[in-house]
Order: C-alpha cells, then sequence, then structure tokens
C-alpha cells in the first residue's frame, strides 16, 4: 500500500512537471501564435487539475501578496463593468476577455521549485532573443519578414511589452549572479539590446511602462521609501530623454 502511494506522489509531481513544460510553450507562444498558445494553455490547465495537487497548490500561494494583486486587478476589473454605459451582455463579455488572469495563478502555483523557475525565465529570453534578432534584421533591411519591425511579436504592444519584460529578466539576473552560470556581461548585452528596441524600433508605450515599472521595483526593493523616490525619479527624466529621442 506505501508502495502504491509513492509510486502515486511521483506520476503526480510527473504530471505538474507537465503543467509546467506545457506553460512555457505557452508563453512563448503567446508573443508569436495564438493557436500554439491556446494549446499550451489548455494543455497546462488539463494538467494541473488532473495531477490532483491543484487545490494544495493553490492553497499555498494564495495567501502571497502577488496573489493578493491578482485579485485586486480582479476586483478592478469588476468595477470598471458596475459603471460601463454598454449592454450587460458586452459588460461580462469584456470580464471574459480577463480569464487569462488565471494563468497568472497557475504559473505561481507550479513553479515553486527554482529549477524550473530558471527553465522558465530562460525559455522567456530565448523566445524573445529570437523576436528582437529578427526585428533589429528587418528594420536595417536585411530580411523581409511577415509583420513589420515594429509589431513582429503580434503587434507593437506585446512586442514592447514582451522586450521590456525579458529586459527586466536579464538586468534582474545580472543583480543574482549565482543564480545561472553565464556570465554578467552577457545578461547585461541581451538587456542593452531589449531596451534599445523598444527605444527605437518597437512602436508601443506600454513597453515603456513596463520598464520604468519594474526598473524602478527592482531597484528600489526593501530600500528606503527617500531611495526609492530617488530611483524612480531618475527613471522618469531618462524615460522623457527616451521618448524625445525614440
Amino acid at each position: 500500500m506505501e508502495c502504491l502511494k509513492k509510486m502515486t506522489i511521483i506520476g503526480s509531481d510527473r504530471v505538474i512537471d507537465v503543467t509546467r513544460a506545457a506553460a512555457i510553450v505557452a508563453c512563448i507562444g503567446l508573443l508569436y501564435s495564438p493557436t500554439v498558445a491556446t494549446i499550451g494553455l489548455i494543455t497546462a490547465y488539463v494538467a494541473f487539475v488532473v495531477s490532483g495537487q491543484a487545490l494544495r497548490r493553490t492553497k499555498q500561494i494564495i495567501n502571497r501578496p502577488l496573489s493578493y494583486c491578482g485579485m485586486v486587478f480582479v476586483g478592478f476589473v469588476l468595477l470598471g463593468m458596475t459603471y460601463a454605459t454598454v449592454p450587460w451582455f458586452d459588460r461580462w463579455y469584456d470580464v471574459y476577455k480577463w480569464r487569462t488572469i488565471l494563468w497568472f495563478f497557475v504559473i505561481l502555483a507550479v513553479f515553486e521549485d527554482e529549477q524550473w523557475k530558471h527553465r522558465l525565465l530562460i525559455s522567456f529570453v530565448m523566445g524573445t532573443g529570437v523576436g528582437v534578432i529578427g526585428s533589429f534584421a528587418a528594420a536595417a533591411g536585411w530580411v523581409t519578414l511577415w509583420r513589420d519591425p515594429s509589431g513582429l511579436l503580434r503587434n507593437s504592444g506585446t512586442q514592447g511589452m514582451a522586450f521590456s519584460a525579458a529586459a527586466l529578466v536579464c538586468v534582474w539576473m545580472v543583480r543574482n549572479r549565482k543564480l545561472c552560470g553565464w556570465g554578467p556581461w552577457l545578461w547585461a548585452t541581451l538587456a542593452v539590446i531589449y531596451i534599445a528596441n523598444v527605444v527605437f524600433i518597437t512602436d508601443s508605450r506600454s513597453g515603456y511602462a513596463v520598464l520604468i515599472l519594474g526598473l524602478g521595483v527592482l531597484f528600489s526593493w526593501q530600500g528606503s521609501w527617500k531611495r526609492s523616490a530617488v530611483v524612480f525619479g531618475i527613471l522618469l527624466m531618462v524615460s522623457l530623454v527616451a521618448l524625445s529621442v525614440s
């Protein structure tokens, strides 16, 4: 009986690994192909439910600050729906569009393992890396791609936010060198490449918002309010300069 219990636990953990792998596929697919993203999302959701660990893992992350942020976001969506002027069917349909917020909680629940966290981050950088190289190459006229270099990843908004998020991952890796064996110079170079694309090629202001807020958090985390004010003040001035030259 004990042996059967252990085999069940091992099988359940393997299903969670399938959830994680499908989640990585979905994260990369969201940038390029809705079809690939949908397959990855559905596979991850199904594997998460049938693993038998969904309830336990959800309980473990529900009290985390990021979970509270996600619930607050959902609350604002519902609040916005109440004073809309369109018919109720349209209001609920817009709320339904935000169903991907559930993805946020699944990611938190299954990526508690450090090794899988690194796999997710590195996969994301590699996935966006293909896009940023293609965007620069198309902008330089070296290749002709199916979309404009300013919106190669589905649209300019998606591209700006994706490249900014990838830049933040690279900056975070530089600040936490022990997390990856690659040299910090490589991560720093990648961060500069992503930021340069957001400033000079990608036609999106969403990328600026993600980048400024993310860098502000990274450089003021666990610091005093004075340090946070200085950091955000410097970032605001730098962003104004970037906007003027972009």
